[in-house]
């Protein structure tokens, strides 16, 4: 009866390695803050968000318009052992025919393991003698 232990084996064996599969994908927690979040809370917005461990990826999407020279910089990371920041781009408004209309500077952080990490931007004209911070986001990101 020994071809039925390997069996039974066999299948814990699939199922296991199913699962582990199914939680290693790819998965995403996406965070939106619109130019309204920021003018409605006098240009500081700050959240608390509580992440699964097991989110490979942290997407957030801040409002942007680089036709008037401001743009997002990341200010403060506090743990790289938890997160990092992997990268950002700006995705255009598909309002394309508006000159001038925002669209969104798309930042993306790898998460790493549980803990909690602070995470600090801030919106301006990065160079000399640019305005200095006019809008700030501030996260602190829980990954349980």
């Amino acid at each position: 009866m020994p071809w039925k232990l390997t069996f039974v084996f066999c299948g814990v064996v699939a199922v296991v390695m199913l699962f582990i599969y199914v939680r290693a994908g790819d998965t995403i927690t996406s965070i939106d803050v619109s130019c309204d979040n920021f003018t409605k809370q006098g240009g500081i917005v700050s959240q608390e968000i509580e992440v699964d461990v097991w989110s490979n990826f942290l997407i957030v999407s801040l409002c942007s318009n680089p036709t008037t020279g401001f743009q997002w910089e990341l200010t403060e990371l506090t743990d790289e052992a938890i997160l990092i920041h992997e990268s950002n781009e700006y995705v255009p408004s598909e309002a394309q025919e508006i000159a001038g209309a925002p669209g969104q500077e798309v930042w993306t952080f790898r998460i790493f393991k549980a803990g909690a990490c602070n995470i600090t931007m801030e919106y301006g004209r990065p160079w000399e003698g640019g305005t200095k911070t006019t809008w700030k986001y501030d996260m602190i990101v829980v990954a349980k």
